[in-house]
């Protein structure tokens, strides 16, 4: 099967095994409209420098994304762990009380019988 690349304005019908190549030559992997299926990998110093760009702005938004949803994690802890019952009455323990031990006495295991 053949890929359809684009480098400048120049297009090349080449074969599936040789994409990689072309596209660390700076190709792009197009569609018979022209539409761009895989962008090439980046050649210039301009390129590299409008990749490290386009990576800073989304390390900030993901940092900003992860301080939003640290924040409401947070306050949702908070909101949980002081929560009343509605009823006025007071928060029960979850977990039930034992009773006390009766006092019955028991013989002792290594007490010798008469």
């Amino acid at each position: 099967m053949s890929v359809l690349v684009r480098r400048g304005n120049g297009e090349l019908l080449i074969p599936d095994e040789k994409m990689a190549e072309y596209l660390s030559m700076g190709y792009s992997v197009i569609d018979s409209n022209g539409k761009v299926l895989v962008e090439p990998e980046p050649t210039t110093v301009p390129q590299y420098k409008e990749l490290v760009a386009t990576l800073r702005r989304q390390v900030k938004d993901l940092q900003t994304q992860v301080n939003a949803l640290t924040a409401k994690i947070d306050a949702l802890k908070t909101s949980h762990s002081v929560r009343k019952p509605d009823d006025g009455q007071q928060p029960t323990n979850s977990t039930p009380e034992k009773e006390p031990a009766q006092n019955a006495e028991k013989p002792a295991k290594n007490a010798k019988q008469k």
